[in-house]
């Protein structure tokens, strides 16, 4: 009888558990190639030391292993993973008596989405998401999350602070919010419907698109700004909440788009300018300035140093094009 160990059948069942194990835990190297040599390299080594050959069918489950293991720990297998992380805070407007809310969201890599729920008993819920594909990935560093809240003056400050994760927030309605969110790496959505108010909105991204939908009763001060990614300001309903309200779109490199209906009565001084690239506009309402040209747009709506409501609009790229679709509605 052959008590000897099968080498390469053994050393090819391990690779298979460390497979599993390395998903189960989201482990992946940088290049998961090295782990073949590695391996290969270690194998030869033991069989010549030990003096053995090899069955073709331990050969054969020796290397399945090598490419199951390498699979497992690469950084693309993301899509493979079947769950998530996810950290959730909840509270319900019994437990909130203030209606103005300064809502800050950042996050060094991580998407950040932000939007108004249906539940009229919710006061806001914070989530931080987190793909299991990233977990305990090597050199970097632990991911974490931080979520305070406290009153200022008669303000609530809720703060969300994370760091590889994507923060989600839904706030109830019936709240005036001002809205700071912040991401390294990672795209900013804003949804806000037609019956809300909104203060200040400001969005910021280093890489990344910002995509804000604020159409809303009224607003104070919009500033949506990205390195590089596309910006894209849409309303329905846009209303000044006094005069010269600015409104500010600026990327690095990447496209620029507005498209809003205003309220019909307001002021608007619209600017617009490509470093490297054009303006392209669709202006309902506007005079445009015969000094404007391919790359710079001046328009236009009534007086803004005369109106009790008015916009100042600047929306600006250093590579890529800038659209402005505007028209009043009532």
């Amino acid at each position: 009888m052959d008590l000897r160990v099968p080498i390469l059948r053994t050393v090819g069942a391990l690779l298979i558990i460390s497979a599993g194990a390395a998903f189960l835990l989201g482990i992946t190297v940088t290049s998961s190639v090295s782990l073949v040599f590695i391996f290969v390299g270690a194998a030869i080594l033991l069989l010549a030391l030990l003096g053995r050959g090899s069955k073709r069918g331990d050969v054969a489950l020796f290397a399945v292993g090598l490419l199951i293991l390498a699979t497992f720990t690469s950084t693309d297998v993301g899509a493979l993973s079947p769950g998530t992380q996810r950290i959730s805070h909840t509270v319900m407007k019994a437990m909130l008596s203030n209606q103005l809310i300064d809502l800050v969201a950042s996050t060094d890599k991580g998407g950040i989405s932000i939007f108004y729920s249906t539940k009229s008993n919710l006061a806001y819920q914070v989530n931080f998401t987190r793909t299991s594909s990233s977990f305990g990935s090597l050199g970097g560093s632990i991911p974490s999350t931080s979520l305070t809240n406290e009153t200022q003056e008669d303000v609530f400050v809720l703060n969300a602070t994370a760091h590889s994760y994507d923060i989600s927030i839904a706030i109830g309605t019936g709240y005036l919010v001002n809205m700071t969110a912040n991401t390294g790496t990672g795209s900013i959505n804003v949804k806000g419907p037609g019956g809300v108010r909104l203060g200040n909105v400001f969005l910021q991204s280093g890489t990344g698109t910002i995509t804000a939908n604020l159409t809303s009763q009224s607003i104070r001060e919009v500033a949506l700004q990205a390195g590089t990614g596309s910006i894209s300001l849409y309303s329905n309903h846009l209303t000044p909440n006094g005069a010269r309200i600015p409104v500010k779109l600026q990327a690095g490199t990447g496209s620029v788009n507005l498209d809003v209906k205003i309220v019909k009565g307001t002021a608007v001084l619209l600017e617009a300018s490509a470093g490297l690239g054009n303006v392209n506009q669709n202006l309902q309402g506007f005079t445009v300035s015969s000094q404007s040209t391919r790359s710079n747009l001046v328009a236009q709506a009534a007086d803004v140093s005369a109106a009790g409501g008015s916009f100042i609009v600047q929306a600006s790229t250093g590579a890529g094009s800038v659209t402005v679709n505007a028209q009043f509605t009532g």
